[in-house]
């Protein structure tokens, strides 16, 4: 069951849009801006679904399309197995046989006020396709098999118990097939209740009838029957998106729906959002059985992170034989699964406000390429802020700035790798969205690293936020933070610079001779020789006692240099090693040292267990303390709320 064409002349603030998908697209992804209307194309959708006997109702909040004077048509293709009376025939009165050999398997619904609602079967004869059309229609309302399901955006997973009163209407009700089409088309706040209800329900049934088999084959005196686990699909379905999570059943005294995750036990209520929203989305999709109707899910991104959303939508894929699912997103990941040619993008009049086209995003490369540049849809920057931070996605940078910055909606982080870099692609973004006709917020944070006061002022005049610390992970190792978080956990408060200062002090030598040549005078210099890259990393704060003679050894050990670039570079060695030792004494340590390597060093003795736990342990601090939150911080999360 797909979808092959849909045309609106003119529907609520749609006008002459029109638009014919692939053959072969198992997923269908409807983008654009806020307000364009991709959830009116689902409800459109779903008022045809009825029409042509797919589903005995619908509940939409917005009313019913065909009652509002609209004029549109949606073309529905359904293949072969899928309603099986369809594919003979013999199921046709025999005026309509001749008919059944010529037609193309579509059934077109359309709609306008002057001709009101009509069917028609493509192949066959005008005079008798509407009748041909009508048959197919009723012989689809009589199939049992569930071919149309629509979750929408008003997804939300509150803790559910079965009064002790419903268990008999849950115990007696048959949750056969039948049952399950009567609920297809439900909303789905309905469908989350009922869902519960039939796995309780199901669950009893099933094992009550395996009990009573046990009992007859013992009493025959013949081999017991084997257990066939009536959620086994369900489960093996979930373990696909969450490996970690294993669908357990139903607890008969509290009537919970139980989970283990990684060995330990879970109620449905004491999963995450994104292993509630996976959990409840999987079930509804093993309970109707989907695999030849049509899904339409509203909002798929919700509640979900970037690698469980793509999980998500590849398994949907996967799923599908000849059904189709339609997705209505402003998120790039469902896109990228989706394919370009299968993602369509509707277009509004910024006059008018009225939607005017829908094309693939494959026939739109500019506003393609921007999507991709910015890692979100570019049909729906408009109401965002992008942030381009140095650093690759696979070390969870991003994740790092979120949690610092408590980043409003409508701001995204993105990893851009090196400064240069974020400065490339924040000018090669600003230019792709001139051209694509798009307006873009974007800025960009700098670490400080060892870079001087001149560079950090250019850098400022371009847009650039420069951290007023060496690294963002410098935050987590703020001393006053972590004074207050060893007090609250019985640690000694007063032990904490000298930690830092320790941990610091172990580096003192890569930190002097990175510090020494990210000078602009040595960009050009020769890589340093692994002898010297071997020394300085073994080189502690006490080793450089003799600070002019460790500098003259480390400068004459670099290699590549003659006498004057040797001398320049100890001098700058010997510079940068007296304001280490200054800001040592100072008590800045945690603001210039290397924050990545100090903060993954001082952990054990802090009493934490991994990074992840420390940097949720510090922000914690900052949340019950938000006056410790450190000036370099506070003016960091100001940055990015005026983007």
């Amino acid at each position: 069951m797909r979808i092959q064409h849909i045309k609106i002349e003119r529907w609520r603030h749609f006008d002459g849009v029109e638009f014919t998908l692939p053959d072969d697209a198992p997923i269908v992804c409807m983008v654009g801006g806020n307000g364009t209307g991709k959830s009116q194309i689902l409800e459109l959708i779903a008022a045809c679904a009825q029409r042509i006997g797919l589903s005995p109702g619908t509940e939409s909040p917005r009313g019913d399309p065909f009652s509002e004077g609209a004029t549109f048509e949606v073309a529905f293709f359904i293949a072969l197995n899928t309603v099986p009376n369809l594919d003979s025939e013999g199921t046709f009165p025999e005026k309509l046989r001749q008919d059944h050999s010529t037609w193309d398997r579509t059934l077109v619904i359309s709609s306008d006020p002057a001709q009101g609602v009509r069917l028609s079967a493509g192949g066959v004869v005008p005079e008798r396709s509407g009748n041909f059309a009508n048959h197919a229609v009723g012989t689809i309302q009589q199939s049992a098999s569930v071919h149309y399901l629509s979750l929408d955006a008003d997804r939300a997973y509150p803790k559910i118990q079965i009064a002790t009163h419903q268990l008999g209407e849950v115990f007696d009700r048959d949750w056969g097939d039948s049952t399950n089409k009567q609920s297809s088309y439900r909303i789905t706040r309905n469908l989350y209740d009922e869902w519960f209800k039939f796995l309780i329900g199901r669950e009893n049934q099933e094992n009550n009838r395996h009990i009573q088999s046990i009992r007859v084959a013992r009493d025959a005196g013949e081999i017991e029957p084997r257990f066939v686990d009536q959620f086994e699909s369900y489960k093996d379905a979930v373990r696909k998106v969450l490996p970690h999570l294993l669908f357990i059943g139903i607890d008969p005294q509290t009537r919970n729906i139980k989970f283990d995750s990684t060995g330990i036990p879970l109620t449905f209520d004491q999963l995450s959002g994104g292993e509630r929203e996976i959990a409840f989305l999987v079930g509804q999709i093993e309970r109707f059985g989907l695999k030849k109707g049509l899904l339409l899910v509203d909002e798929p991104e919700l509640h979900l992170n970037y690698d469980l959303l793509r999980a998500w939508i590849g398994f949907l894929k996967d799923s599908v034989q000849e059904g189709q699912i339609w997705l209505a997103t402003h998120s790039l990941e469902v896109v990228e699964v989706t394919g370009q040619d299968a993602t369509i993008i509707l277009q509004r009049d910024d006059q008018s406000r009225r939607v005017i086209g829908a094309a693939p995003l494959s026939q739109q490369p500019v506003v393609a390429t921007l999507s991709r540049a910015i890692g979100s849809p570019a049909f729906s920057i408009s109401n965002l802020a992008f942030v381009l931070i140095e650093g690759e996605e696979e070390i969870g940078e991003r994740e790092r700035f979120r949690l610092l910055c408590e980043i409003p909606l409508h701001v995204r982080f993105l990893e851009a790798g090196s400064c240069s870099e974020v400065v490339r692609r924040i000018e090669g973004l600003k230019d792709l969205a001139l051209a694509s006709g798009q307006t873009i917020r974007i800025g960009g944070v700098i670490d400080q690293d060892w870079r001087p006061k001149q560079e950090q002022e250019e850098l400022s005049k371009q847009g650039l936020f420069v951290l007023g610390v060496h690294e963002v992970e410098n935050f987590f190792i703020h001393p006053p933070t972590l004074r207050d978080f060893l007090s609250v956990n019985g640690g000694d408060p007063d032990t904490v610079d000298m930690i830092l200062i320790a941990a610091a002090d172990r580096r003192a030598g890569t930190w002097i001779f990175d510090a020494a040549r990210t000078n602009r005078k040595f960009r050009k210099f020769p890589e340093p020789s692994k002898d010297v890259r071997e020394l300085v990393h073994r080189l502690a704060w006490a080793d450089f006692a003799d600070l002019e003679g460790r500098s003259e050894e480390i400068a004459r050990l670099h290699g590549g240099l003659d006498e004057q670039e040797t001398a320049a570079l100890k001098s700058h060695i010997a510079v940068r090693g007296k304001i280490y030792g200054r800001k040592r004494e100072d008590g800045d340590v945690w603001r210039i040292c290397e924050g990545k390597e100090v903060f993954r060093s001082v952990l054990s003795e802090l009493g934490i267990a991994d990074e992840d736990a420390g940097e949720r342990a510090v922000t914690a601090v900052w949340k019950r303390r938000p006056d410790l939150l450190p000036e370099e911080l506070l003016a960091l999360r100001s940055y990015v709320r005026d983007l």
